[in-house]
């Protein structure tokens, strides 16, 4: 993910409380952390979306015995590893993938905070890579969904992909230099992403009688 050039300029003033603040190693943890808590959520929306259900409601509870999830039990990693991977009242196990989504999300977290926000800063830069931190951050969450979500049903979801388009198309609008083009550009290639997928499906639905791909990839 290279760098915007824009980050690399010297702002006429930053608060040097908010440096220091940001550029402290507890604030490196905290994104690890942050992200690992929406990894636990994405694992929320992976079983969930595909299957027609609330992401809201009901909360967190166990397949098999259908006990609700204490929260002190469903800490992002650190529950897994306590509980061994196992629900505390039926001693059923979970599949490792919930840990292995967690802490995806904290390891993207983390180098987004690196590359966005730290660098930058060290560099001279100003506080616009906290802006580009944010966006990164949703088109990683969603792309981690649609990645589980097409392993597990061969779906990708248009609850997923339609606000990340709307979204890309969003900050190539408002700053072209943290995505490296301009929403015209993005546009453009978006639709002919989505054209020659479109004419594949179609020729090959036409030829057997049955689909190639979904309109999702």
């Amino acid at each position: 993910m290279a760098l915007s050039p824009s980050f690399a300029q010297v702002p006429e003033y930053v608060d040097p409380v908010w440096i220091e603040i940001l550029l402290d190693p507890k604030m490196r943890i905290a994104a690890f952390v942050w992200g690992a808590l929406w990894g636990s959520f994405a694992n929320v929306v992976i079983y969930r979306l595909p299957a027609g259900l609330s992401v809201v409601k009901p909360g967190s509870r166990c397949g098999s015995c259908e006990t609700p999830i204490a929260w002190y039990d469903n800490i992002p990693i650190l529950s897994y590893l306590l509980l061994r991977g196992r629900c505390r009242h039926c001693k059923t196990g979970f599949s490792p993938r919930y840990m292995m989504v967690e802490l995806i999300m904290g390891v993207l977290s983390f180098a987004l905070y690196m590359a966005y926000v730290v660098k930058p800063l060290m560099g001279g830069g100003g506080l616009d890579g906290l802006a580009a931190f944010g966006l990164y951050f949703v088109l990683c969450f969603g792309l981690v969904i649609i990645t589980f979500t097409d392993l597990d049903w061969w779906i990708i979801p248009n609850e997923i992909v339609l606000p990340l388009a709307v979204i890309g198309l969003g900050a190539a609008a408002y700053e072209p230099a943290w995505l490296g083009v301009t929403w015209q550009e993005a546009a453009l290639a978006g639709g002919i992403g989505y054209g020659l997928v479109w004419f594949l499906r179609f020729i090959y639905l036409r030829l057997r009688g049955i689909e190639a791909m979904g309109l999702g990839d």
